[in-house]
């Protein structure tokens, strides 16, 4: 009996193998398996203060360089969404991924441009518009420098 999924089973194979490649090439990544997805801690633990303690800029630059490196063209794709960053590679066949999600400010300067109407909803009138600033984020030169150039998106 042959099962019609069968050739998706070892596409995720092949993935995840890819994947185990990857982790075993980069032992300094550090982070923890859910589902498909391998997620990169943005924080270790430090003994000596007895707290968690934020990736430098250096270590953030350098697990983006190791994500990009050897990956075909279309598979490393950076998105940011309101306060946050994450860059996302995915394996050969799509299946199974390695992800970096950081806070914008950690990685970016915020640039007031200008300001922005906005409507919002208020508690004595069904909306209000107000002003707030506009701001376009920059990367740190040292990100920028090593950001993929083969993201898709």
């Amino acid at each position: 009996m042959t099962y019609p999924f069968k050739a998706q089973l070892d596409e995720m194979q092949a993935d995840l193998r890819e994947l185990r490649a990857w982790l075993r090439h980069n032992p300094k990544v550090k982070g923890y398996i859910y589902g498909l997805r391998f997620s990169c801690e943005v924080s270790t633990w430090d003994s000596d203060k007895g707290a968690y303690v934020d990736l430098s800029i250096q270590d953030i630059a350098d697990i983006v360089r190791a994500m990009s490196e050897g990956a075909p063209i279309g598979t490393v794709r950076k998105n940011a969404y309101g306060d946050s960053m994450s860059y996302v590679r995915k394996m050969s066949n799509g299946h199974a991924a390695i992800e970096l999600n950081v806070s914008r400010k950690a990685v970016c300067v915020a640039k007031v441009v200008g300001t922005k109407s906005i409507t919002v909803p208020d508690p004595d009138a069904p909306r209000i518009t107000k002003q707030v600033d506009d701001i376009e984020w920059e990367r740190l030169p040292l990100l920028a420098a090593v950001e993929p150039v083969n993201q898709d998106g």
